[in-house]
């Protein structure tokens, strides 16, 4: 913790050093230059590798990537955490760099100001925070804490979604143009007409393969059913950002640590609520209990004894199990399993993001290109088969032999299985210095595990319920219970991308066998990731 800070405001500021799979990093946070009794610029220093901006409109993919930069504030005595609201303009870039601020002003898209890629190290960044917005009197005492996630920007054009595959043992209900069997171009964000077979309406192979456990699985339209698709819906044709890397641990257990003690306790599995049991220094994903080492690679650990006192429990990675939190080699970069529908919205209504859609999954794997039957995120249909085995397991340098022909991703035949539990490897693990599209397993924009690593959760466009969803972003707060409270975030959603421990062909783009489901459990095999629309 910081010294106290005195500029008529009293701040107390808790430096957040963060850590993910491109070594961001948040530093020297201060607090700097109060403006009319009203704004302060929250000042720190922020860096990341494999940085990038291609922006030229004549060449494909013209992209960059970001950082989505948001705050949380306390107040001195108090057990909540807040969302912090920016000013809308009058942020202070460092040089080099660029600072786009959210209209809603819960955050702000960092990036390159120029064309460039590697690392980038901008000391000084400046976001100005309306505190007085906030409801913050210039006496009070307020912790902060500054809070990264990377982000690739997904242009705004026209793509396809679909696949031309007649093989339902490769693809299941995959989207098509009217009843053709060939893929379908998305054009804009108008509504649109989902199955009848009538001219220009987007189908679903007639659901053929499509999984369905008790008749609500699948899609509610099909070649003789049609349903609309509002305009509302986000159906990837104007630009948005993605995660770069689904939610890493490291990421989980900073959104826990924020939480009030009843709010934690609906989003872990462990019960934090009874005062008989003692979860200290036992990983809190896995089971209602606990469990004494890190289960299915899930290495999220709590070092305090319940008791009856309502204060927050503190959570960190412990890959190693030594006690010793956050360590280089404790898992912070793995992705996070266990993940729930109900977390994924609390985690993206908390961060100010929102759920990403299936058409918006397809597009950041495929981007504009024409489609290739069979494909995977890399753009081709050729998979490596060949056993992975992990180096430093645990650590932010996690790695594994790649494939240098085929597309890397983990799935069901390629674990190592001299690992223990099996579970996710690293975020980006496939990635290098030397790897191309295909050996890193990289999404046509740059975005990476689309295929593989952990199943993610979308929101389908095949139930009533799913095709309210209107896009609308997180506000940073959630409700007592810690759920997501944005209006129409839905409760069905789908299943795209494969994990760790499903067959090669459900990592497939277009696979969409799950895709309108309501579950409460949560699984060793699934994550999630977040999106914004693009300012």
């Amino acid at each position: 913790m910081g010294n106290i800070k005195t500029i008529v405001l009293i701040f107390i500021f808790l430096i957040n050093n963060i850590l993910t799979a491109n070594n961001i990093s948040i530093q020297n946070v201060n607090l700097v230059g109060q403006v009319n009794n009203s704004h302060t610029f929250v000042e720190f220093d922020i860096s990341w590798d494999n940085s990038w901006r291609l922006d030229n409109p004549s060449i494909i993919p013209s992209n960059w990537d970001a950082v989505w930069v948001f705050l949380k504030y306390k107040i001195a005595g108090e057990l909540s955490w807040n969302h912090a609201t920016l000013a809308i303009s009058g942020h202070l870039p460092a040089a080099g760099s660029t600072i786009s601020t959210s209209s809603d002003a819960k955050g702000a898209f960092i990036y390159r100001a120029n064309n460039g890629t590697g690392s980038v190290n901008w000391a000084d960044t400046k976001l100005k925070w309306n505190y007085a917005f906030d409801g913050i009197a210039d006496e009070d005492q307020v912790e902060v804490r500054v809070f990264a996630i990377e982000m690739v920007f997904i242009p705004g054009r026209s793509f396809y979604v679909g696949d031309s595959t007649t093989l339902t043992t490769d693809l299941a209900g995959q989207l098509e143009s009217q009843t053709s069997g060939s893929p379908f171009l998305i054009t804009g964000e108008h509504s649109l007409t989902l199955g009848g077979g009538s001219v220009g309406s987007m189908g679903n192979n007639n659901t053929v393969g499509m999984i369905d456990n008790d008749s609500t699985d699948t899609d509610d339209f099909n070649d003789l059913v049609s349903v609309n698709l509002p305009a509302a819906f986000p159906k990837g044709f104007n630009g948005f950002y993605i995660m770069k890397y689904e939610i890493s641990q490291k990421q989980y257990v900073d959104f826990l640590n924020t939480l009030t003690r009843q709010q934690q306790n609906n989003r872990v599995t462990a019960s934090l609520s009874d005062s008989t049991v003692n979860i200290r220094n036992v990983f809190v994903m896995g089971s209602s209990s606990g469990t004494a080492t890190p289960y299915y690679r899930n290495a999220i650990r709590c070092d305090t004894l319940i008791g009856s006192t309502p204060t927050p429990v503190n959570f960190y990675c412990d890959y190693n199990n030594n006690g010793v939190p956050n360590e280089l080699d404790d898992g912070l970069d793995l992705p996070c399993n266990f993940l729930g529908w109900d977390d994924d919205k609390a985690y993206a209504d908390w961060a100010g993001l929102r759920p990403m859609t299936e058409l918006e999954f397809e597009k950041a794997a495929r981007g504009p290109s024409s489609v290739v039957t069979g494909e995977y995120s890399w753009g081709n249909a050729d998979i490596n088969s060949m056993r992975y085995n992990i180096n430093n397991p645990g650590a932010f340098n996690e790695n594994v032999a790649l494939n240098a022909l085929l597309g890397n991703a983990l799935y069901q035949d390629v674990h190592d299985s001299d690992d223990g539990d099996k579970g996710p490897f690293r975020c980006g693990i496939f990635a290098s210095s030397n790897s191309n599209r295909t050996k890193s397993g990289t999404g046509y924009y740059g975005v990476m595990d689309l295929s593989g690593n952990l199943t993610e959760k979308v929101v389908s466009i095949g139930s009533v319920n799913a095709r309210l969803f209107t896009g609308l972003h997180g506000d940073g707060s959630l409700t007592l219970n810690g759920d997501a409270n944005v209006s129409n975030w839905p409760i069905y959603f789908g299943f795209k991308g494969g994990g760790w421990n499903d067959l090669s062909r459900f990592l497939r783009i277009s696979e969409r066998s799950t895709v309108n489901r309501v579950e409460l459990t949560r699984f060793r095999t699934r994550g999630f990731r977040c999106v914004r629309t693009a300012p």
